[in-house]
């Protein structure tokens, strides 16, 4: 398989991600995790049939690669990453672009971009062409940008899903009312569905709704 040409991420950002103390004993441990979480994600889609042979694959907030690492071995036609960690985007660039040129990572700052419009005019101004993606990734997004800033995403990925695709998202919910704190912002599953639904979206949950700090996922299509 290419991906065993390919390394690991360094120690340091998969901590990150995982919001966990550096030492070799934890770093070990969130290295096996870290890859499991992100093998998880692609068997997941490809048994919902969210992924397919010859598709344009586009994840938001990228991170250091580590589902795009996954994708190496698959027979999709492209990938597009971007994030706005430089350094992480450095590394993807360096690792995987440099043995598979499928993959494009793109140092981007989408809370910027898409709250003030500020790349070639187009609102939210995410650096990809309009009907250009095939399915969207968001793993970890909803529950780490602003209410104000999803509803952006979304918006912008209807610009960019060509006829046809569909984004994989999920999302914390909720017992009550939708509320942001410091770590997470929660959804009130009431208000989350009916933003999708006007912002023009057909959508399915992939689990029994559950709520706290549980992810939720689903999948949404651009309503014909």
């Amino acid at each position: 398989m290419k991906r065993d040409w390919l390394p690991l991420p360094p120690p340091e950002f998969m901590v990150s991600l995982m919001d966990v103390g550096n030492t070799p004993s934890v770093a070990d441990a969130i290295a096996s995790a870290f890859e499991d979480s992100c093998r998880n994600l692609v068997t997941g889609l490809k048994e919902h049939e969210m992924l397919n042979e010859g598709d344009r694959v586009l994840e938001v907030d990228c991170a250091c690669g580590g589902f795009a690492r996954m994708l190496v071995d698959e027979r999709i036609g492209s990938y597009a990453g971007f994030d706005a960690r430089p350094e992480m985007i450095e590394w993807c660039a360096h690792e995987i672009t440099r043995r598979d040129p499928r993959f494009d990572f793109t140092y981007f700052d989408a809370g910027v971009g898409a709250v003030e419009g500020s790349v070639e005019g187009r609102p939210y101004g995410w650096p990809y062409e309009s009907d250009s993606i095939d399915v969207a990734v968001l793993e970890s997004v909803c529950q780490t940008v602003s209410f104000e800033q999803t509803t952006a995403y979304l918006k912008e990925l209807q610009r960019v899903l060509a006829p046809g695709g569909r984004a994989v998202l999920n999302v914390f919910f909720s017992v009550g009312k939708s509320y942001e704190n410091p770590s997470y912002h929660l959804y009130s599953p009431k208000e989350f569905w009916q933003m999708v639904d006007e912002l023009g979206y057909d959508h399915t949950l992939a689990n029994e709704p559950t709520t706290g700090p549980i992810p939720n996922w689903c999948s949404l299509s651009v309503r014909k």
